[in-house]
């Protein structure tokens, strides 16, 4: 689900930057209602982001978090065999 939703956001995102390219490239003054559009485009893709963001972003789910984890477990478990042995 939330690969579709990343799909969808990176070719949506990609596809209004290209058409606001063209835009700015073949009219230094555009019309009001391909504004419009650009504008809710962007604004619907900003919040499709922001959800995206808010609801799929897990923290200190990276490799090296886990590693430090791992490391920290390691050190834990040493640091408690030494203190059973004495």
């Amino acid at each position: 689900m939330w690969d579709i939703l990343r799909i969808v956001l990176l070719i949506g995102n990609a596809a209004f930057f290209a058409w606001l390219g063209y835009i700015v490239a073949t009219d230094p003054e555009p019309a009001t209602d391909p504004q419009f559009v650009l504008a809710c485009g962007v604004l619907t893709l900003l919040a499709l982001n922001f959800f995206y963001v808010l609801l799929a972003y897990r923290p200190f789910n990276w490799r090296i978090f886990r590693l430090i984890g791992l490391w920290f477990d390691t050190k834990e478990s040493e640091l408690r065999e030494r203190a059973q042995d004495k």
